[in-house]
């Protein structure tokens, strides 16, 4: 039974799909706990984990591997993220750049996941959608282009391995 299964690597396109996707989940969360001032860091968590997402998608479909996104010197860092992003054509975002490095140390630190001796400053919500749902409305084309060529190239390349299951190994 065990021959019947096949490990090869995720393609990007699938991985790029699956972080915009939960992305979108934690963004929609936000706004739904937004209002609610006793939930005021889960809430932000939601937020800056959210743009996390977005950026790594983004990131995932211009070709940048699993492996590098893991990487201690930018996998919770925005600012370094945004600054790859740009790089690689992200699309113009109005205040991004400014999120990017005013999350920056918050996510970096994990200060909305574990209690700090520091008070938090934070935009207000609905700046917050104001600067993350153009993200994510910018980068809704690229991801779903990005995902479906994917999946063509997938099934083209692994037609020959039907019915055998496959598994991905990263």
């Amino acid at each position: 039974m065990e021959n019947d299964v096949v490990e090869m690597p995720e393609p990007l396109g699938f991985h790029a799909n699956e972080l915009f996707l939960r992305g979108s989940e934690y963004f929609e969360a936000f706004k739904i706990t937004k209002d609610d001032d006793g939930l005021k860091y889960p809430t932000y968590f939601l937020l800056v984990h959210s743009m996390e997402l977005f950026l790594k998608s983004f990131l995932a479909a211009r070709g940048v591997t699993k492996r590098e996104l893991k990487k201690a010197h930018i996998r919770h860092d925005l600012e370094k993220l945004y600054e790859r992003c740009t790089e690689l054509g992200l699309p113009n975002v109005n205040h991004l750049r400014d999120f990017a490095r005013e999350f920056k140390d918050k996510n970096s630190d994990h200060d909305f996941r574990y209690p700090t001796s520091f008070i938090l400053r934070v935009p207000s919500p609905k700046l917050c959608i104001e600067v993350v749902e153009p993200l994510r409305e910018a980068l809704r084309p690229i991801i779903s282009d990005v995902a479906s060529r994917a999946q063509i190239d997938f099934a083209a390349e692994t037609s020959h391995l039907r019915p055998r299951k496959i598994r991905f190994s990263d």
